[in-house]
């Protein structure tokens, strides 16, 4: 995945809005198109009135396909970044991810 998080604040500790930066071409590729998974991006952020984590799906590519992030924001939003997970076949299930 190549991009850049947009935030609102001065720093990423503070509560605004987080999103993929659009100024940038942000992509999301399935570099392995013959092993049965695709790869899903997300958008991690803490929600600052609950304080949980939450996510938002930002691309999702399969069979050594390549789309480009969506760059629709999150509000009320702290910490934002990125994580990729391993897409299963069954859907549903995230498999592998990392930060």
């Amino acid at each position: 995945m190549e991009g850049y998080i947009s935030h609102g604040s001065a720093s990423n500790t503070g509560c605004s809005y987080a999103k993929v930066n659009s100024t940038y071409s942000s992509t999301l590729h399935d570099n392995d198109a013959d092993d049965g998974y695709g790869v899903v991006g997300y958008l991690m952020y803490t929600d600052c009135a609950t304080g949980k984590l939450k996510h938002k799906v930002i691309g999702e590519a399969h069979y050594g396909g390549t789309v480009g992030l969506s760059a629709s924001p999150v509000y009320n939003a702290k910490l934002p970044r990125f994580m990729l997970c391993k897409s299963s076949t069954g859907g549903g299930k995230w498999i592998d991810c990392r930060t």
